[in-house]
């Protein structure tokens, strides 16, 4: 437990000191252009993931909205093939 009092001690310490450096001095440190190079990369990937969302977003709407066609014009064939089968039994029935 003192372990831990010490580390915190020593924590809080080091956050007021890095308070007080000039932001010129943090942003030529070696940690700070790593974490900055990280931090693109990061940024750079969760850009191409979000475009690759939208499109497979797309692709999927595209997909979607051609099957309801393809049903629209399947429910069309039927009603002219029922209404076809109809009209020849009305037919038959009246020859």
């Amino acid at each position: 437990m003192e372990f831990v009092s010490t580390l915190m001690h020593v924590f809080i310490l080091y956050s007021q000191q890095i308070r007080q450096l000039p932001e010129s001095v943090i942003v030529e440190t070696t940690e700070y252009k790593c974490l900055q190079s990280q931090f693109s990369v990061l940024y750079n990937e969760s850009m191409q993931l979000k475009t690759q969302l939208d499109e497979a977003r797309q692709q999927l709407q595209t997909s979607k909205n051609a099957h309801l066609r393809h049903i629209e014009m399947m429910e069309v064939r039927i009603v002219a093939i029922t209404g076809t089968t109809r009209t020849k039994q009305v037919l038959h029935f009246f020859t």
